[in-house]
């Protein structure tokens, strides 16, 4: 992978699994990019106001506010928000119903390194 693809870029990974968590941090390792983690879906509007990350990896089962609720007010206060869901909700209709809640893409874990990157890249226009 090369090396500062991502740089100056700011990723939030919405998940609440640490073993999902530590996974994605794997695969962007080495990519620059500025990495940000809450657990649940009420700390990742309040971090999308504060920081405004790039992109959110978002995970759909969170406690306090589940993933879905946390899509649909982040995109009501940054409707460009650019939110790639990363969750086991597997089913074409799970996958459907994130991207009409206006997401930009969606993975099944365990997520496929190579399409997440090219998903990131394609996004970030890098």
């Amino acid at each position: 992978m090369d090396n500062d693809i991502f740089v100056g870029k700011r990723i939030l990974i919405v998940e609440d699994d640490p073993g999902s968590y530590e996974y994605l941090v794997a695969l962007l390792e080495g990519t620059s990019a500025q990495l940000i983690h809450v657990d649940n879906g009420l700390d990742a509007i309040e971090i999308c106001q504060n920081i405004n990350p790039d992109v959110v990896l978002m995970d759909i089962r969170l406690p306090k506010m589940n993933g879905y609720e946390a899509i649909k007010r982040i995109i009501a206060l940054q409707p460009n928000k650019c939110i790639i869901t990363v969750t086991a909700n597997a089913f074409a209709d799970d996958r459907q119903k994130c991207l009409q809640l206006g997401c930009k893409d969606h993975f099944s874990k365990p997520v496929d390194g190579d399409l997440l990157l090219k998903s990131l890249r394609k996004h970030l226009k890098v």
